[in-house]
């Protein structure tokens, strides 16, 4: 089959949508117009993964063909998702629901009813959260999280995950006040990649020896501050 298929956002800079070619197919996804423009291309609004199913709203699959048929090539189920979509919050996160060892994630009473009925179906926990954007929030790897959220964070402690709460903020997302550590980083296998240098976070060292002490290593694609891209979504 070749490199994995990694699909981020067409606004992702070329530098390192160039560097991650080297190890990925990379499929650059296109805006969603129901979604605001600055979020409007990023994986984790518009994609959701739990085990070979992935999800993507019925609107957007009309404008992301191509998408749609990579995954189906490499072997995924497409599951088209309904419900309302929009700009404004909570329209918008009915697809940010983040896997956590055996759970899912989200905030259930936005979260589109397609996956809270796959969860039910597979007996597989779909744990309520405050946070809307529960996979943009933060950054999961095995049975560990890092987050600056509260109500994330608590979540998955209950769960008995590993947590290392980070200060908010110092995540660059133009167009908003701040960005999330969920959406400037993205995960495969024991390699964490960050859109930007996660030494230039102020907690940059904390979340390195969490990863660290953890088996994994952390790869910064880039110089300056972590940027929220939209995460990866890498098949």
């Amino acid at each position: 089959m070749g490199k994995p298929l990694c699909l981020i956002s067409c606004r992702v800079p070329p530098g390192i949508a160039e560097g991650l070619s080297d190890l990925f197919e990379v499929t650059l996804l296109p805006p969603d117009p129901c979604l605001a423009a600055p979020v409007a291309s990023h994986a984790d609004m518009l994609l959701f993964r739990i085990g070979n199913a992935v999800f993507i709203h019925e609107k957007y699959a009309e404008v992301a063909g191509e998408t749609v048929t990579r995954l189906r090539e490499r072997g995924m189920t497409v599951i088209t998702a309904s419900g309302p979509r929009g700009e404004k919050y909570p329209f918008d996160v009915g697809l940010n629901c983040a896997v956590l060892g055996g759970a899912v994630l989200c905030r259930k009473d936005s979260a589109a009813p397609e996956i809270l009925s796959f969860c039910e179906a597979r007996g597989v926990p779909a744990v309520n959260v405050r946070q809307g954007y529960a996979a943009c929030s933060s950054l999961f790897f095995g049975n560990s999280a890092v987050t600056a959220d509260p109500s994330v964070a608590a979540a998955a402690e209950s769960l008995g995950a590993e947590v290392l709460r980070i200060r908010p903020g110092h995540i660059a997302l133009p167009g908003y006040d701040t960005g999330f550590i969920g959406s400037a980083s993205g995960v495969r296998g024991r390699e964490i990649y960050f859109f930007g240098d996660v030494d230039a976070h102020p907690d940059g060292g904390k979340i390195l020896d969490f990863a660290a002490e953890r088996g994994m290593e952390c790869v910064s694609l880039g110089d300056g501050p972590l940027t929220d891209l939209g995460g990866m979504m890498i098949v």
